[in-house]
């Protein structure tokens, strides 16, 4: 596991085939499905965790940028797809938070 720490295209190897593994993904689909209850401290807790997840993802297209530079490439726009898809959750997220359901509904009216 130190090795793992010590050699960075290792860990980004690593971390990719993570966040791109089905099992992950069925993960985050029953944290989704949590979300749905509204309340505060499962929201806050997911806040956590999608946080970490861009954080992640931010890391390795950062790196891919430096390996690979078309940025025109299919798994470039893949990447940002999931990037906004992830961010569009933990806005919903922080709206359970901060329970702003009445100023997204006036939003929504809008």
């Amino acid at each position: 596991m130190q090795v793992i720490f010590k050699d960075r295209s290792l860990l980004f190897y690593h971390m990719e085939w993570m966040l791109s593994h089905p099992r992950f993904g069925f993960v985050m689909l029953a944290l989704i499905a949590c979300s749905f209850t509204h309340n505060v401290i499962i929201a806050l807790l997911l806040f956590i965790i999608f946080s970490a997840e861009i954080i992640m993802r931010l890391f390795i297209m950062r790196r891919k940028s430096k390996i690979i530079p078309y940025r025109a490439s299919l798994n470039h726009r893949v990447d940002i797809l999931l990037m906004v898809l992830d961010i569009i959750g933990v806005l919903s997220l922080l709206i359970t938070i901060f329970d702003m359901s009445f100023m997204a509904e006036n939003m929504a009216v809008v």
